[in-house]
């Protein structure tokens, strides 16, 4: 007996090949209800169906159609128990792997294999019904019926069970399961590839890598397992091996998605060149595309700031729709490498609402502070408070900054000080606080505030060598500095404005040999003013005057405007 078929929902299969699987749950597509014409006589006549079972699915219908998809399936599963319809019971099937329904799954699968008892499909159901209500035994049975009756496209029919899972429980059973399965089937890959995705799901990532090799001894060049290796390998930043699993897959099978994230990949490990080149093989293949595009514009700033390549691509995509902002942006951003201010302010203040709107108006403040122009840079930061309120402790350190170069200490210090008010717990603001309090000779203040990070914060490098570095030049407490700077040192000892803290140390308490020897290494590191400055002075108490002037002269081609410097200047090659 044939009923109407009212809605044919079958169980999808059909995957897409990626490490997620690409499958949607069930339960994550609404069941559709559609209006059933009202032709009750001619149903009858065409399929000799019982009033009753007429009745029972027009109830179902219209309970589905309210969204009562429990008694929609109470419905479906009455109807097939008397009709025996095979599109009724797959109705019902439906239904109830929609709602997570196992007990009523079940019964709607025997209702199933009473007609077809060799149904893949039914089968399938079967072992989700059998995971979800923890019979482990029944959930092995069926999917070994279906490994003997379709190997071809088995790991497919797996991924689509693990993918009707939802709740905790049954992801353990089907952990569980899976596990046995590989100890009755040690060379199948599809049984290795589950237990590594549970894994990847579970983060436990090392037991999904070797979930994944075993898998893919069996199965040379899986692009899937690849795929999913990739992943599992990003997850734990081992971006090396996850770049080397995508380009095996890619290999395998073209994939300009895949392509792109190994380019992504690529740049992260800071590998721009390589990016490069897969970033180039894409455009071969879509010249069109914008994304690459953007993607190859942004690689080659990497490259070389000022790449004119780079700078053609951003133009063009200036014309877009959807890639101005981006592009007015770093086309700022390429003006402000060449020096170019007025034109970088111009593209940054072309920057419209949006993702790149606060970094670029924040970057026309710094330009302005750079260029000297402090009032402006003042005007433009405070500006930017007002339209972003939510950025007000980073900007407070913009303004702060802008406000002590124009030496106005006091101010700067304010600024921070009202900040700490709304973000007492800010590390960056107590930080800078404490430098504006060194300026103001606070070292009361100065003293609270790293004091205070390094209660938080104990390993904090930075705050460690500024109070040991406060403490030596501001004060006599050079033992009690000298603990804060090699705690600093021991964390990082190739640091070079470590090395000159701990030179002036030496210096300030007459070591003046190991002043010279900790100095010369910090300068050899990174040639700043102070350290030139410390290390002259060191000479100079050494009486090495000739070595001290040509250290000062070489400083100041580097350093012409900086004060120190220029102090020494007066004592050493104005005489």
């Amino acid at each position: 007996m044939k009923v109407l078929k009212l809605i044919v929902i079958n169980c999808c299969f059909v995957l897409a090949a990626c490490a997620d699987f690409g499958v949607k749950k069930q339960s994550e597509t609404p069941i559709k209800f559609e209006k059933v014409e009202k032709e009750t006589q001619a149903v009858e006549n065409k399929t000799a169906i019982s009033p009753k079972v007429m009745f029972l699915l027009l109830a179902a219908e219209l309970a589905g159609q309210r969204g009562q998809y429990e008694l929609a399936l109470d419905g479906y599963l009455r109807a097939a128990a008397i009709a025996n319809d095979l599109e009724v019971v797959k109705r019902a099937s439906s239904i109830a792997v929609f709602l997570q329904d196992e007990k009523k799954l079940e019964q709607a699968v025997a209702y199933w294999l009473a007609i077809d008892a060799d149904d893949l499909e039914a089968r399938h159901l079967k072992a989700i019904a059998a995971i979800q209500g923890g019979r482990n035994d029944v959930a092995i049975e069926q999917i070994n019926f279906i490994l003997a009756a379709a190997p071809a496209d088995f790991d497919l029919r797996l991924q689509v069970i693990i993918k009707s899972l939802r709740k905790p429980k049954a992801v353990k059973v089907a952990y569980d399961v899976f596990n046995e399965l590989i100890k009755q089937h040690p060379n199948n890959e599809a049984f290795y590839f589950v237990v590594a995705y549970l894994d990847y799901q579970g983060k436990r990532f090392t037991r999904a890598e070797r979930a994944l090799e075993k898998a893919l001894l069996i199965k040379e060049g899986w692009v899937k397992a690849l795929l999913l290796q990739g992943q599992v390998y990003i997850s734990q930043n081992k971006l090396a091996l996850a770049t080397e699993s995508l380009q095996q897959a890619v290999a395998k099978e073209d994939n300009a998605k895949i392509s792109e994230q190994i380019a992504q990949l690529l740049v992260n490990q800071k590998r721009f060149q390589e990016a490069l080149s897969v970033l180039r093989q894409l455009q071969e293949k879509e010249p069109k595309n914008n994304a690459i595009k953007i993607q190859t514009a942004l690689v080659l700033l990497q490259i070389d700031k000022v790449d004119k390549e780079a700078e053609l691509l951003l133009l063009e995509l200036a014309e877009e729709r959807g890639y101005k902002n981006q592009s007015f942006y770093y086309l700022g951003r390429i003006a402000a490498s060449k020096k170019q201010s007025q034109d970088a302010i111009d593209w940054f203040n072309s920057v419209g609402q949006g993702k790149y709107q606060y970094e670029a108006q924040v970057s026309v403040a710094l330009l302005l502070m750079k260029e000297g122009d402090l009032a402006k840079a003042l005007a433009q930061v405070r500006k930017i408070k007002l339209n972003t309120p939510n950025k007000e402790s980073e900007l407070a350190l913009i303004e702060s900054e802008v406000l002590s170069r124009d030496q106005k200490y006091q101010q700067a210090f304010d600024v921070l000080s009202n900040m700490l008010l709304k973000d007492a717990e800010n590390a960056d603001i107590l930080y800078a606080r404490a430098l504006m309090a060194e300026k103001l000779g606070n070292i009361k203040v100065l003293e609270e505030d790293l004091k205070y990070i390094l209660e938080k914060s104990p390993n904090d490098a930075t705050a460690l060598n500024a109070l040991g570095y406060t403490l030596v030049d501001k004060t006599t407490r050079y033992q009690e500095a000298k603990l804060y700077i090699e705690r600093a040192l021991a964390i990082k000892p190739n640091e070079a404005v470590f090395i000159d803290s701990y030179g002036w140390l030496f210096f300030k308490m007459g070591e003046y040999a190991t002043a010279k020897k900790h100095l010369e290494k910090a300068y050899a590191i990174v040639p700043q003013a102070e350290i030139a400055g410390h290390l002259v002075e060191v000479l100079v108490a050494l009486g090495e005057n000739d070595n001290a002037k040509e250290i000062l002269k070489d400083a100041l081609k580097k350093n012409k405007n900086d004060a120190y410097l220029g102090a020494l200047k007066k004592q050493l090659l104005d005489e």
